[in-house]
């Protein structure tokens, strides 16, 4: 079975490897490129649009407030430490989108929405840095890892006020890093601070994607749906909205594995469509399912459409039980994710 393993990924590699065109021809063989993807989007875009209006007007943080956030939290700087995230303008996207899936829940006149559209937007950019230094051999994660473990986080989370508990790295660049946690949970701390049942749940979920992230819990795929879980604990903690952000976890995960299926099927990491290689076992199934994948083509492409649809039908019935707002700017957050 190891041999077949080890074939299976010199056959793969020999693929990706051509001058790049194999990677893409893997890609559209997956249904993740060409003709085949807009086939896939279109699909998975039908419920949005048979879904009604959506709500104008800006969600999330806005410009001013995203450049703010980007001065405030050195952005240029974490770029040039972390290269493999992309430029400054690359990152204040993606604290864009941590505050946006928060504000699908919040009144426009919460007093503490600002606060925590930037907690939100702290969390999803820190989490993607540290899942690029984990992944990036040429950054020595250590520090990193060590700076961000479970108790630490717990520790801050629960004395927001001593800066005994602030957290920072030792390595300085990183530390730029840890600066985006220390202030999302010095600032989440504050507002749950009397509220102890809520406090443990947002630890106790920051420890299960740490754990998952490092390969150190049996399912890695906590540390795909857990970001987004963790920003509606964040926001709120009403039923209704746990819901919503577990349907939005869950496509969001499966989107993005669809999107990374060859990458992963080459490097031989999780991936919702192809499963979770293992010693033994687990890797034998993953090498199974990547050549049936590959072997079968376009005729696998519709099953994936359907999925994602499905999923995405999911988040519109979700949103529909909080309420008309939240509602509206959910179809306007998933018409902007699927394009």
């Amino acid at each position: 079975m190891k041999c077949s393993v080890a074939s299976f990924r010199r056959a793969v590699s020999s693929v990706t490897r051509v001058s790049g065109s194999g990677s893409w021809w893997l890609r559209r063989r997956l249904g993740a490129a060409g003709s085949a993807r807009l086939r896939v989007r279109d699909r998975v875009a039908a419920p949005l649009h048979a879904a009604g209006d959506v709500l104008q007007g800006r969600i999330g943080l806005d410009d001013d407030e995203l450049s703010r956030f980007a001065e405030a939290f050195h952005l240029s700087s974490v770029a040039n430490a972390v290269v493999g995230r992309g430029d400054a303008d690359r990152l204040r996207t993606i604290a864009w989108w941590g505050s946006a899936l928060a504000d699908l829940v919040l009144d426009s006149d919460s007093p503490a929405r600002d606060a925590i559209l930037t907690e939100a937007a702290a969390f999803n950019l820190g989490v993607a840095l540290f899942d690029s230094v984990v992944d990036d051999s040429a950054i020595p994660a250590g520090a990193l890892v060590e700076a961000l473990e479970p108790k630490r986080m717990a520790a801050r989370l629960s004395s927001p006020y001593d800066q005994a508990f602030e957290l920072s790295c030792r390595d300085s660049a990183l530390d730029l890093v840890v600066l985006l946690f220390d202030a999302m949970l010095a600032s989440a701390g504050r507002r749950v601070f009397t509220d102890v049942n809520r406090r443990d749940l947002l630890a106790d979920q920051l420890e299960s994607m740490y754990q998952s992230e490092l390969g150190l819990a049996p399912d890695p795929f906590i540390a795909k749906t857990g970001p987004v879980r963790f920003i509606g604990a964040l926001a709120t903690s009403s039923d209704s909205a746990v819901r919503l952000y577990s349907a939005l976890a869950r496509f969001c995960q499966e989107w993005d594995d669809w999107q990374d299926m060859a990458d992963d099927l080459s490097r031989f990491a999780p991936n919702v469509f192809l499963g979770a290689p293992r010693l033994g076992a687990g890797a034998v199934a993953f090498a199974i399912k990547g050549t049936w994948r590959v072997g079968a083509g376009p005729l696998l492409h519709a099953g994936i459409a359907n999925r994602l649809s499905d999923r995405m039908q999911d988040i519109i019935d979700a949103a529909r039980g909080c309420g008309t707002t939240t509602y509206c700017k959910t179809l306007r957050l998933c018409r902007e994710l699927v394009g």
